[in-house]
C-alpha cells in the first residue's frame, strides 16, 4: 500500500488494484461512496458506518478512514479496534480525535490535516513522524506502534 498526497494536496492511498483519494469525500476508482453500506471497489472491500467512518480490507490490511468532526460514539470504536491502520482526519476536532485514536489503538496511525493540526497532535505528547509519503504493507504494521502526520493544506476535507 502506497500513500502520498496527490498534484490537488489530497490524500491518495493506491492498493493492488484500487486508488482510493480523500478529499473531503471518499472515492475509489473513480467510484465516490456516499456513507452508510457495504461496498466492494478494486479488490478493496468497505463498510461505510456513515459518512465520516469507513472500515476497510485492502491489500491483506485492515484499515479505516475516519473523519473526526465529531465524536464518536462507542459502538464505532469498538467496531474500529479490529483496524491495524488508520487513517485519521483532524483538522476539526483534534483533540477529540487523538483521544479515540488512542482507544482504538491501531498499530500506525496516520493523521491527516494542516499544520496548526500537527502542533496540536505533537502538544498533545503524540510522537508524530511527519511524511510526504509512505508504503506500508501488512507485515509493517504487525507489533508497529507508530503515529505518522500527512499535511495537507485543507485537511483532506
Amino acid at each position: 500500500m502506497q500513500i502520498s498526497k496527490n498534484k490537488q494536496n489530497y490524500l491518495e492511498i493506491k492498493t493492488k488494484s484500487a486508488l482510493i483519494v480523500i478529499d473531503g469525500k471518499i472515492t475509489i476508482n473513480d467510484v465516490s461512496l456516499e456513507g452508510a453500506g457495504e461496498y466492494e471497489i478494486g479488490e478493496v472491500s468497505l463498510e461505510g458506518v456513515d459518512d465520516n467512518v469507513y472500515i476497510c480490507q485492502g491489500d491483506d490490511i485492515n484499515f479505516a478512514i475516519v473523519n473526526f468532526k465529531e465524536k464518536i460514539d462507542k459502538e464505532t470504536i469498538e467496531k474500529l479496534s479490529s483496524v491495524s491502520l488508520l487513517f485519521a482526519r483532524v483538522d476539526e476536532n483534534v483533540d477529540a480525535a487523538i483521544e479515540q485514536v488512542s482507544q482504538i489503538e491501531p498499530s500506525v496511525a496516520i493523521y491527516i490535516g494542516s499544520t496548526s493540526s500537527q502542533a496540536k497532535i505533537k502538544s498533545a505528547g503524540v510522537d508524530l513522524e511527519p511524511k510526504e509519503s509512505l508504503k506500508l504493507t501488512k507485515k509493517d504494521l504487525e507489533g508497529a506502534e507508530n503515529s505518522y502526520f500527512i499535511e495537507t493544506e485543507n485537511g483532506g476535507s
